[in-house]
């Protein structure tokens, strides 16, 4: 055996002498030890975890039974395989979630489901909506309840500026706070199959003057009005009404354009037979006039602001994020409407957009 124990060793290498085996980093004994500490948390964890999953099943659980309970829901279901299965789904979302706006949710979908014909469209949304909405975030919430509010309902009580602006306050200020300031939870809303990005745009202000453009014109003189409808006084006194934005003049008297044409083409208004008429052209024209006196841009922000005041935030979140352009499908409205139902006490029943 020879005592010499030179080497050479080249530049950022290192060398190591001794005198039996070496061992370099974790030995053997080192890794067996963190495997069996590792594998020891990890039945720990598991425990932990399943405790937690059958804590927030029997919370999901004891909401739903007190809803078949005072008839919010329909025991009967329970009777069908296709219930039970959306039942199981539920139960298992709310125990990996565990976030109190999915559960809430998930109730009000439920006890909708319970009392839902087996296999109707309604049904099979709120299937889809029970294992989906566990997978959204309280802002993802948010955006579809405000896309579905703005874009596919509408108030019928919304008859004056101030009526529009109480409607602001109580069904779209609440959730404000909570919309994305970015796309990307518009990209994962995609991804879980609640609605899709459109190619084109619908803006803040177009949604709402298609819906309650009748109260938010500043008006046209009536001098103006009339002398473009001579011979026909007595039918604006039907059609018309003193305007609340500018007391010195008239607007159509009705909510929109649709509801201005529908209530007042031909002889009848108000129940009375009327001495001539007001064509559907001759509407259009008095409704167009009327329109332009809508503001626009920054005009049109600062009108919501009177209304309600923080609307010109959500005006400008709808311009700049894909809130302007995101449309829901089945099962996003059904989420979208039961989340209505949970922050604003929405009322209208899910059949009137999504039925058989």
């Amino acid at each position: 055996m020879t005592s010499d124990q030179s080497q050479n060793v080249s530049e950022g290498a290192y060398a190591i002498q001794a005198g039996g085996s070496v061992t370099v980093g974790m030995s053997k004994a080192d890794v067996q030890a963190v495997m069996q500490e590792v594998l020891k948390r990890a039945i720990e964890y598991s425990a932990e975890a399943d405790a937690k999953a059958v804590a927030r099943i029997a919370e999901l659980k004891e909401e739903l039974l007190q809803c078949f309970a005072d008839g919010r829901a329909d025991s009967e279901a329970i009777k069908e395989p296709d219930f039970q299965h959306t039942l199981r789904e539920a139960h298992n979302a709310y125990a990996r979630s565990g976030d109190s706006v999915v559960r809430e949710n998930l109730v009000d979908i439920i006890s909708r489901r319970s009392k839902c014909g087996q296999g109707t469209l309604e049904a099979l949304a709120l299937n889809d909506a029970a294992t989906r909405a566990a997978n959204l975030t309280s802002s993802e919430f948010a955006a579809l309840t405000v896309i579905y509010l703005i874009r596919y309902t509408i108030n019928p009580r919304v008859v004056t500026f101030e009526a529009f602006g109480g409607y602001l306050r109580s069904q779209l200020l609440p959730f404000i706070n909570f919309l994305p300031q970015g796309n990307a939870s518009f990209w994962h809303m995609s991804s879980q199959s609640v609605g899709s990005q459109e190619i084109g745009e619908v803006s803040f202000r177009a949604n709402l003057m298609s819906k309650y453009g009748g109260v938010l014109g500043k008006g046209l003189p009536k001098e103006v009005v009339y002398q473009k409808n001579k011979g026909k006084e007595h039918l604006l006194l039907h059609i018309m009404t003193q305007s609340q934005r500018d007391k010195n003049c008239i607007r159509p008297n009705a909510m929109n354009k649709d509801k201005f044409i529908e209530n007042f083409k031909g002889k009848y208004v108000a129940g009375e037979v009327m001495r001539g008429s007001l064509s559907e052209a001759e509407l259009t024209i008095i409704w167009n006039d009327y329109e332009a006196t809508i503001p626009q841009g920054d005009d049109f922000r600062s009108l919501l602001e009177d209304a309600c005041q923080g609307m010109g935030v959500l005006m400008d979140r709808w311009e700049n994020t894909s809130l302007k352009s995101f449309s829901l499908n089945s099962a996003g409205i059904a989420i979208a409407h039961a989340n209505a139902v949970r922050v604003v006490n929405f009322d209208a029943p899910l059949s009137v957009w999504i039925n058989s």
